[in-house]
């Protein structure tokens, strides 16, 4: 008893109740103190652990065997404060008070009680005397810091811990409690002095983990990674604190590499090269995350990276279990596009736990490759209520969000990521265009600084500083930040939007944009202020000069794949033959096929088919689009009006329809396309809607007769098919 007592003092629950446990059958039934009083202390380490539920079971088979005993009502009433119902702590904090009306402890439950109870007065009072009066005065200092800072107290919360810290200056705690306070109150100095002392007070994991973590909030990337592959030297379970961080910030090049040296550490027990006992739990998260990074590579390379992954599983079949190498597996799939190889073994590794965040998170990525956005973010709820802090569903509903205008919602999503990971440029971006979305420009651009910090080579910052600069009309920053973006991602999209938007917003008008159309063309020719000329005579309606200018930055460049995308999305609002979009006549631009995006090489031989009138090849095509991922929409829409044209599929193709019409919800051809799709469903009323809506907007915008006059003709169909035969004779208005 006097060791399990220890362990517990020691605050080392799991084993103190273990031991508890082991005492349990050498007790008789009969000795009913002795069993009231092993229970107590069995509450209370259940209580520790965040077993409530087990807690509360022991607490009360240890008052039923002794009604006096002091501990089991302590511990009762600390449970039902923890558990945010205080009221009922009352009747045992009465009886615990009457019987020691002095003990340390009992004034701290009870001071945390009344803090509960919203009675802050006499919760100060009592956490006061358990301070004064306790032996543990750096826990007692910790607690009372602790009510300070919930009532808004700071400044004495920075007086307790700091007077408590020069008396125990070895007390880590009381340190990294102290630095995480200056912190929160933008005193970085004071924090980092005493993240840096706790170190030096305790050089554990965890202290070394909270600098580190310190140093990448505040950009210093370089000394985080020092203090990472510390813990990685100290931590015998899985080094891969410094890789972790790399994978985050760009590098995960670097990453893989640490991580197959921390694996091939973890596995040499097994290799018989060291006497230590393997750890397989270890080595299946080393291993996982090895090939993680692997995937990561091949997203962005190809076959190469994908074998170096396949053989990484191999190598690790040991240590991987069923459910994690369906997750694998299914990612490499996912990688490859082949979306039902990836779904099937998703679906296994759901079957072997219908709650697994990552095959939800999965479920959900395949969702939106087919264009099905509502239910991926369903599956990626799904994941959270699996775990709640799981950081890649946090990501893609953060982003969905945003996608939705919804700053606020994202920010909820995104917030804790970016404090549990203050590295993770991708949830630094989110988080800052979310506050962008709320006009905290500040703000956002401090986040957007950060990420820089973490990844100088991030376009997609540079991108986002450029927005931040346009939104406050200061076209000159905008400007430069675009161009740093286009420098490091020459074929980026987002900088070229952007670019786009500077030169639009510095009011263009035609003579500029013949200038700048001549600029583009002579000298050193450009590509990409071809393409932003062809972009800026498409925002001025002006489509056969975009599309000059578009086929002349393909012609320039075939590989310029957002040219070639913006050239596909102007032959789909204004071409002549609006469903054959014909982007293979001139020989110059026959390769643009090679374009590395998945989706775009797709949607090309989507086109290329349905300029040789095969249907069945248009169709697999657009449906590969689609599946990658089809930013513009053009596939989206040009499949739906497939499938309304066979008259199959129709569910499928008012999903494809609405898709496209929320990339480009003022497009007249894609309301055609919805019009058309909803009349196929006999959804009258609806396609009358849409129809009318493309055709107004179709006269507004000026475009082609053709156009028009085929939106009309949809329009008087609906009318016809919904018996309103005196409206279909007549033109649209």
């Amino acid at each position: 008893m006097d060791d399990a007592r220890e362990l517990e003092q020691q605050e080392n629950w799991n084993a103190a109740l273990l031991a508890y446990n082991q005492l349990l059958p050498q007790l008789r039934t009969s000795d009913t103190d002795q069993l009231s009083e092993l229970y107590s202390h069995m509450g209370h380490c259940l209580l520790q652990l965040g077993r409530g539920n087990d807690a509360l079971l022991v607490l009360d088979k240890a008052v039923a065997l002794d009604p006096d005993n002091w501990n089991a009502h302590l511990r009762l009433a600390q449970l039902f404060v923890a558990a945010g119902i205080p009221q009922q702590a009352e009747a045992h904090m009465e009886y615990v008070a009457a019987v020691r009306p002095a003990d340390p402890e009992m004034l701290r439950v009870r001071g945390e009680m009344y803090a509960a109870e919203d009675r802050p007065e006499i919760a100060e009072r009592d956490l006061l005397r358990a301070y004064v009066n306790g032996t543990d005065k750096p826990e007692a200092a910790i607690r009372l810091a602790q009510f300070y800072i919930e009532q808004d107290q700071i400044q004495k919360a920075r007086a307790i811990l700091s007077s408590s810290s020069m008396l125990f200056p070895h007390n880590s705690r009381l340190l990294l409690t102290l630095a995480r306070v200056e912190e929160t109150q933008g005193n970085r100095k004071e924090a980092e002095e005493a993240y840096r002392k706790a170190v030096i007070a305790d050089n554990s994991l965890e202290n070394n983990r909270s600098l580190a973590t310190f140093l990448a909030r505040n950009g210093e990337i370089d000394e985080s990674e020092q203090v990472l592959r510390k813990v990685d030297a100290l931590s015998l379970a899985a080094p891969v604190n410094a890789a972790d961080l790399e994978l985050l910030t760009g590098k995960p090049q670097q990453a893989s590499r640490d991580y197959e040296a921390a694996y091939a550490k973890l596995i040499a027990p097994r290799l018989r090269i060291d006497r230590r006992v393997p750890n397989r739990a270890a080595e299946r998260a080393v291993a996982a995350r090895m090939i993680e990074a692997d995937l990561t590579l091949a997203a962005e390379g190809g076959e190469a990276e994908l074998e170096i992954a396949r053989r990484h599983i191999d190598i690790a079949a040991s240590a991987l279990d069923e459910h994690t190498r369906n997750l694998l597996q299914a990612e490499i799939a996912l990688v490859q596009n082949d979306l039902p190889t990836a779904e099937r073994r998703t679906q296994q590794a759901l079957h072997t736990d219908p709650k697994s965040s990552p095959a939800h998170y999965l479920m959900g990525m395949i969702a939106l490759r087919e264009g099905r956005s509502e239910d991926a973010v369903s599956e990626w709820r799904a994941a959270l209520d699996g775990d709640a802090s799981y950081v890649p569903a946090r990501l893609r509903l953060a982003s969905a969000a945003l996608k939705a205008g919804d700053g606020s919602k994202a920010e909820d999503y995104i917030i804790d990521v970016v404090r549990d990971e203050p590295a993770n440029v991708d949830a630094l971006l989110l988080y800052a265009r979310a506050l962008l979305l709320r006009h905290h420009d500040a703000s956002a651009r401090a986040l957007c600084q950060r990420a820089l910090a973490a990844d100088p080579h991030s376009a997609a910052a540079n991108v986002l500083l450029g927005d931040i600069a346009l939104q406050g009309h200061r076209l000159a920053p905008a400007l430069l930040q675009y161009e740093k973006a286009m420098i490091l991602e020459p074929h980026s999209r987002e900088a070229i939007n952007g670019l786009t938007a500077v030169y639009r917003d510095g009011s263009m008008n035609l003579a500029m944009l013949r200038k700048l159309e001549r600029l583009a063309s002579g000298g050193t020719p450009s590509s990409r202020l071809m393409e932003i000329t062809g972009r800026l005579y498409a925002s001025q309606h002006m489509s056969k000069d975009a599309m000059r200018c578009l086929r002349r930055a393909v012609q320039m460049d075939p590989e310029r794949e957002s040219a070639v995308l913006a050239l596909a999305e102007q032959y789909e609002q204004h071409s002549s033959a609006r469903r054959v979009l014909d982007l293979t006549r001139n020989p110059e631009i026959r390769d643009v096929g090679k374009v590395a995006d998945p989706s775009s090489s797709a949607l090309i031989a989507a086109l290329e088919a349905e300029q040789r009138k095969d249907s069945s090849e248009t169709i697999r095509q657009y449906e590969a689009a689609v599946r990658a991922g089809d930013p513009t929409g053009v596939a989206s829409n040009n499949l739906a009006w497939a499938y309304a044209k066979q008259g199959k599929n129709l569910d499928r193709a008012l999903l494809l329809a609405r898709h496209a019409l929320e990339l480009h919800p003022a497009s007249p051809a894609v309301l055609d396309t919805l019009g058309v799709v909803q009349v196929e469903r006999r959804q009258f009323t609806e396609a009358i809607a849409s129809l009318k809506t493309g055709a107004r907007l179709a006269a507004a915008q000026g475009d082609s007769n053709e156009l028009r006059h085929t939106i009309e003709a949809h329009l008087r169909q609906a009318y016809a098919f919904s018996g309103q035969t005196s409206q279909s004779a007549q033109p649209s208005k």
